[in-house]
């Protein structure tokens, strides 16, 4: 996944610079570049509670992935810029400059899942922003998340998230929330297709015997879940529950002499589409 900038905004405690030129106060580099998703956040400071907007712009997300399954940390940059108002810029110059920024939990929701961003740290010198806000460019990249569970899925920014800047005051870690997250985008999660396999516990059936039939179900990404059933014809001859391992050993009673044609059915989960299996079994006296 590759997200390009989260831009414009944040006011916190400790939000100045002494990065690359100087001071946060006089920089004369150009404006950062306004992106399309916004959220506004408070962020209560020792300065003062801010609201701020909060903007992401996410140039290529996968149109779709499959459900449960793993991606990598380190696949994609990130860029951020945080805003800070004129009022706390001219503040904040007098406590030592800004020497560090990071965020210990910056997470993306998708779904049940969501995309954290790592390593978040400065990448610049400060860029002068409208009415004397000063923008402070960071980056980072993103953490190892699991796909959630099948369907359309929308990518939020954060209801909250913990914004640590360090002054010469040492580090003021600052909370920042919003009651509107924005979406970023839209995701289609699939459904990994599954496979049914079925065994005779005891190979032939004893017509006095109850009959059981060990039952695999298997899929990429996701250890099936929910229950297998055993058919003749329209009439259900047993069920059970799938195991952590994704197995589970039917009853389905006694069986007349002779052969007998089976369908092993699996219905599916969040994660996996449904699959069967044809199983011919023989019963003797």
């Amino acid at each position: 996944m590759n997200f390009a900038r989260i831009s414009k905004s944040l006011a916190v405690a400790g939000v100045t610079s002494a990065m690359a030129a100087g001071a946060l106060v006089g920089a004369t580099t150009t404006s950062a570049i306004a992106a399309p998703v916004t959220s506004t956040y408070t962020c209560p400071t020792p300065l003062g509670t801010f609201d701020v907007p909060v903007s992401v712009d996410v140039t290529s997300v996968p149109a779709t992935m499959p459900a449960g399954k793993s991606i990598a940390a380190g696949g994609s940059p990130v860029s951020f810029v945080f805003e800070a108002p004129a009022e706390l810029v001219a503040t904040l110059a007098t406590v030592g400059g800004l020497s560090a920024l990071s965020s210990p939990d910056f997470k993306m929701p998708l779904g049940s899942s969501a995309i954290p961003v790592t390593d978040i740290a400065l990448s610049g010198p400060p860029v002068a922003g409208a009415n004397g806000a000063q923008d402070l460019p960071a980056a980072g990249t993103s953490g190892a998340y699991k796909a959630p569970a099948a369907g359309t899925k929308d990518l939020m920014m954060p209801s909250s998230f913990t914004l640590v800047p360090t002054t010469g005051a040492g580090p003021i870690p600052v909370t920042c929330t919003t009651s509107a997250p924005a979406k970023v985008t839209t995701v289609s999660v699939t459904k990994n297709a599954s496979t049914t396999s079925a065994k005779p516990a005891t190979t032939p059936f004893h017509h006095t015997k109850v009959a059981k039939m060990n039952v695999t179900v298997a899929a990429a990404n996701h250890r099936p879940t929910g229950k297998v059933l055993v058919k003749q014809g329209t009439k259900t001859l047993g069920s059970a529950t799938l195991n952590s391992l994704g197995k589970a050993v039917v009853s389905i009673g006694k069986l007349s002499v002779g052969k007998h044609n089976l369908v092993v059915l699996y219905n599916g989960d969040g994660y996996t589409t449904s699959s069967k299996k044809a199983i011919t079994v023989k019963a003797v006296r």
